[in-house]
């Protein structure tokens, strides 16, 4: 998204310094060298490799809860789902032979749900016992650059992480935090939406949605032709 009310480079210059740490990172995944990034990152740590141990900043995360938190945050899992689920009900579909509005959406929300091959629960005591916002800004940002960066090097078509928050957290905030913290960076890397698509949410609890490699539903006439080709 753009804001004429955002002063790009400064934003960039401001995001790209605060997050030294992170530059191989952001290096390794970024579409090519001559991206708006590349301005800002240390050319030093370009070619670094991504090594994940105690003191990197991105972690290795599991597929969904693990441990002492499973029980708890596989339950938040299906409460999302649940609720995922409602609002694709609630969605007024005809059937129809022809395109509809609301028929698409229903389909569009439905894979949707199904690419959804992570779940990071941050909606436990652990992230509510943070002591302060800085901290848990912190551990969310982790989170979001740690699967996006799984998604990427794993390369799945069609295949995505959910990040669910607790439901204290503001949603208007999460919207603000994605867009200057994920979505401005992702671009800025050259990573447009057909890669990583980006969506912050509310469905049943606050959520961060990162897809990749999303693939495109054909339209009726793609789906009579391949059907005609089929039957020839």
């Amino acid at each position: 998204p753009k804001d004429p009310l955002i002063d790009v480079e400064g934003a960039m210059g401001d995001f790209f310094r605060s997050n030294e740490e992170w530059h191989p990172l952001f290096a390794s995944i970024a579409v090519s060298d001559d991206v708006p990034a590349f301005d800002f990152i240390d050319e030093e740590k370009c070619g670094e490799e991504i090594v994940y141990n105690n003191d990197s900043p991105w972690k290795q995360l599991p597929h969904d809860p693990t441990g002492d938190e499973k029980e708890e945050g596989m339950a938040v899992i299906a409460n999302v789902l649940d609720s995922w689920q409602q609002a694709l009900t609630d969605i007024p579909v005809t059937g129809s032979l022809k395109e509809d509005v609301n028929d698409s959406h229903f389909l569009e929300e439905g894979r949707r749900i199904l690419c959804l091959t992570r779940f990071q629960v941050l909606a436990n005591r652990d992230f509510e016992n943070l002591e302060s916002s800085l901290e848990k800004h912190d551990t969310l940002f982790q989170t979001c650059w740690s699967e996006i960066v799984h998604l990427i090097k794993e390369d799945n078509l069609d295949s995505g992480s959910l990040i669910i928050l607790p439901d204290s957290y503001d949603v208007d905030d999460l919207k603000r935090f994605t867009d200057m913290n994920v979505l401005r960076p992702l671009q800025w890397l050259g990573i447009n939406n057909n890669l990583i698509e980006v969506a912050s949410l509310q469905r049943g609890s606050p959520c961060i949605r990162l897809l990749h490699k999303l693939s495109d539903i054909p339209s009726l006439e793609m789906r009579d032709k391949q059907l005609e080709e089929k039957n020839e």
